[in-house]
């Protein structure tokens, strides 16, 4: 994300682990966030504008992936929590889930379980090819791609 240097970013995280502990970080360094609680849990939308708040947020924030809650980052403010019909192995429940609303041009990144990789979904030209992918990261053989 810093390689294209395109800000602001906006990160959405949370889940059942999230709580107001968090704010006072914000606070200190000048994070624009909200936060928002759609069902029992706590989320925070952070916008971010430059690579130094994104840093600083991720320092903080990234570990919320590993444990498996939702942890996106986009171009544009595109997730919003609404009821939907959640299908399980022997039930159907309503329940509130994160939806990401797609727009024209559009992208954005996700964790894969238990912080095993990443996810990009993209409609956007700089993105629509693997090399082109492959070209935003640093190529010090850290990342593998698959």
């Amino acid at each position: 994300m810093t390689r294209l240097n395109r800000f602001p970013i906006f990160v959405t995280f949370g889940g059942s682990f999230t709580d107001d502990e968090i704010e006072p970080y914000f606070q200190k360094h000048n994070l624009s966030y909200t936060k928002v609680r759609p069902n029992k849990n706590l989320y925070y939308h952070v916008q971010v504008h430059d690579a130094t708040e994104l840093e600083l947020l991720l320092d903080e924030t990234y570990w919320y992936g590993a444990v498996n809650e939702d942890f996106f980052i986009s171009f544009t403010n595109l997730l919003t929590f609404e009821r939907r019909m959640v299908k399980g192995w022997f039930f159907k429940k309503e329940r509130t889930v994160p939806v990401i609303h797609v727009t024209k041009e559009m992208s954005f990144i996700t964790m894969a379980h238990d912080f095993m990789g990443y996810y990009l979904f993209s409609n956007e030209p700089c993105f629509d090819t693997e090399d082109k992918v492959k070209a935003i990261f640093p190529d010090d053989g850290t990342i593998e791609f698959y």
